[in-house]
């Protein structure tokens, strides 16, 4: 037993030994409030978590013994306490009350990442209350976001987008309101670097409509199970799509002839075998240089 204990000591004073930066690196790596439990651990360690760049505020773990005041009051005091250093990678995965956790609040969390030059942002809002979330408008120009989800909730796009860096962006249960400003999102105007791009089940208000016109987007999954909308792509370099929905996107000649892998799950009326077979001939008309191709209808 005493010699256990004295090679735990010895571990611990060689992890302690190594740089501040790489003590935080290694700490990243675990779940949020085993990271905090660290700086008990030494003196040398007590500061650890001030230089932290995962904030990970969400999952089960976090959350399955804290109300959402606590919850509000431990990222809060994690904030505050952060010495300036870059934070890359945090998630919010909250709930949303509109009591003890309100929009300022989160908007002020979201402020905190984006000026630390963050780099992956996932937004997870479960809403309580059903209400339009407008993020801060400097968190559509952040200048280092490489990738950007955000879940469930209503959003309002601000006048001005540009992400000048951002590769991947995911949507998942997003209510859209604005025509224009949604097919900007997905131009070069907006994410000029954009190659991957997810939209599950997301809702459009009063359009029908979505023009996807990104450049050097490469790869587009889309699930659209509901609510029957027209995706327009006209993306010279994709290269693989995932396409389940009732209505075929319409895809431009180029785009067709650029695509590697395509999959098509199209939900279909039982009598509109007719429907399928005009999309079917229509799809191999323009695929020329397509390695996988897999096309399934679901009933409806």
């Amino acid at each position: 037993m005493a010699k256990r204990h004295c090679s735990a000591e010895n571990s611990l004073d060689r992890l302690s030994d190594l740089p501040p930066s790489i003590q935080s690196h290694i700490v990243s790596f675990l779940p949020l409030m085993d990271a905090v439990r660290t700086s008990i651990l030494s003196r040398r360690w007590k500061d650890i978590c001030r230089s932290l760049s995962k904030l990970d505020f969400g999952g089960f773990s976090f959350l399955q013994k804290m109300s959402t005041e606590d919850v509000k009051d431990v990222i809060n005091q994690m904030l505050v306490l952060h010495d300036g250093s870059d934070v890359q990678y945090p998630k919010l995965d909250i709930e949303f009350d509109g009591e003890y956790i309100c929009l300022h609040h989160v908007n002020r969390w979201i402020s905190f990442t984006i000026s630390h030059n963050v780099l992956d942002l996932f937004l997870h809002l479960n809403l309580i209350t059903h209400i339009h979330v407008k993020l801060p408008c400097f968190s559509f120009t952040s200048n280092t976001l490489s990738e950007l989800g955000l879940f469930d909730f209503d959003l309002i796009l601000p006048t001005i987008i540009h992400f000048p860096v951002l590769k991947t962006l995911s949507f998942g249960y997003i209510t859209f309101s604005d025509e224009f400003q949604t097919s900007k999102l997905f131009s070069d105007s907006c994410c000029p670097m954009l190659e991957t791009l997810e939209i599950k089940n997301c809702k459009f208000d009063h359009f029908t409509t979505i023009s996807i016109s990104a450049t050097n987007l490469k790869f587009v999954k889309q699930k659209d199970t509901h609510h029957g909308f027209k995706f327009n792509l006209s993306n010279p370099n994709l290269r693989e799509i995932c396409f389940k929905g009732s209505k075929l996107p319409e895809i431009s000649f180029k785009a067709l002839s650029s695509l590697f892998i395509a999959t098509f799950e199209l939900v279909l009326r039982p009598s509109s075998s007719d429907v399928m077979e005009n999309l079917v001939s229509k799809l191999l008309m323009g695929l020329h240089n397509v390695g996988t191709l897999r096309l399934k209808r679901l009933r409806n």
